[in-house]
């Protein structure tokens, strides 16, 4: 299962039971992160339990806190649907990487930051 947006890519790999998202862009508004939310979900039905998720924010932009809160909104649906792990390649803008650890502080999951998928994907074969 894939879905693929202006914003964000959001897919499934059952061999691996992993989710991956791709970010890219300003999310403006949180129109944006309420699809996402609803993407997500979908994704998410797929997924078993102890599932790994890898998400790519290379592309993506400082948004709004509002924004931001959705997120964590995200990361706690995950974490109630069984997320053991958790792999995010870091933003090419810096300050977008400090608002991406902060709303990721707000939960307790084993988490690892990445400059290439590759790495991200190393650490959650291990």
């Amino acid at each position: 299962m894939a879905i693929q947006k202006e914003h964000y890519t959001l897919s499934y790999d059952p061999t691996k039971n992993r989710i991956y998202i791709k970010s890219v862009g300003f999310w403006k508004d949180t129109s944006i992160a309420d699809q996402f939310l609803a993407d997500f979900n979908n994704v998410l039905s797929s997924a078993k339990g102890n599932f790994t998720l890898v998400s790519d924010n290379r592309q993506l932009k400082v948004m709004p806190q509002e924004v931001g809160s959705k997120l964590h909104e995200v990361q706690q649906i995950a974490i109630n649907k069984g997320l053991r792990k958790s792999a995010i390649v870091t933003s090419e803008d810096i300050t977008a990487n400090m608002q991406i650890r902060r709303v990721s502080r707000q939960n307790s999951i084993d988490e690892g930051y990445f400059n290439t998928i590759e790495e991200a994907e190393g650490w959650l074969d291990k």
